[in-house]
């Protein structure tokens, strides 16, 4: 059960930040089951949910979580959801318990195709890009930043590989999906 906090309304496939016990892990809501009228307590149909909405929300985490229902143990039991770009706090929610954690058919026939660039910009949130700078301190200070924003960061520092290797890994990083940094190649 997630409580919307936000004046921006809750997205479906947005990618957030859940915030569980002391963990952040990257999370998105794939779907509202229902919203809840909080006069009534009936459940209703929604596409979307808006500041301080209730609604049955699932969410699927790029981690793993270890969980128990929130009416065993509200610690392990509860999460907020952090916007990414803001650090705001957006929503908050009590864990029922997982979802059927059943292939679905779709995921059968992709489990053997290759992963796509497109796909990887939907788990990572972001598409992939490569940053060239002359400055090594410069290339660190910003693969640092990326990081702490919790983006896939990798700086390439001159030197420490030969150019046709570092052309090689940025082009390999660019379709795996992260963001990177490199000095000049």
């Amino acid at each position: 059960m997630t409580v919307w906090l936000h004046s921006r309304p809750l997205e479906l496939n947005h990618v957030y930040l859940v915030k569980h016990t002391g963990r952040h892990v990257k999370a998105k809501a794939t779907q509202i089951r229902y919203r809840v009228d909080v006069n009534t307590f009936a459940h209703a149909p929604a596409q979307q949910l808006e500041m301080n909405g209730i609604a049955c929300v699932e969410f699927e985490t790029t981690e793993p979580l270890f969980f128990d229902p929130y009416q065993r143990n509200r610690t392990t039991g509860s999460f907020i959801a952090i916007d990414r770009l803001t650090n705001a706090t957006v929503g908050a929610g009590m864990i029922q318990g997982r979802s059927s954690g059943k292939i679905k058919a779709d995921q059968t026939s992709s489990a053997l195709s290759p992963v796509t660039a497109q796909e990887r910009g939907l788990r990572h949130g972001h598409r992939a890009g490569i940053i060239f700078a002359d400055d090594i301190e410069q290339a660190k200070r910003l693969e640092r930043e990326l990081f702490e924003n919790h983006f896939e960061v990798v700086a390439l520092v001159d030197g420490e590989l030969s150019h046709q290797a570092r052309l090689a890994s940025a082009h390999a990083l660019l379709q795996a999906g992260p963001c990177c940094s490199a000095t000049s190649c």
